[in-house]
């Protein structure tokens, strides 16, 4: 399979969220949510180790 699509963003939580903004974005995952479907390749929700308040989102589709 090859990447049709890529997304990348960079998001900044409001201080002291970006435990619950993980998870919110990690329910697209779940069954029924986009990033279950056979056409998500990949789906990357990553922490800043020195600014714990930004989050990475990667994402690659068919």
């Amino acid at each position: 399979m090859t990447v049709g699509y890529g997304f990348n963003a960079l998001l900044t939580a409001k201080p002291g969220m970006a435990d619950r903004l993980v998870d919110v974005l990690l329910t697209g995952m779940d069954d029924g949510n986009p990033a279950s479907s056979e056409h998500c390749l990949v789906y990357l929700v990553c922490r800043s180790a020195s600014r714990p308040d930004l989050i990475h989102v990667t994402e690659g589709w068919t």
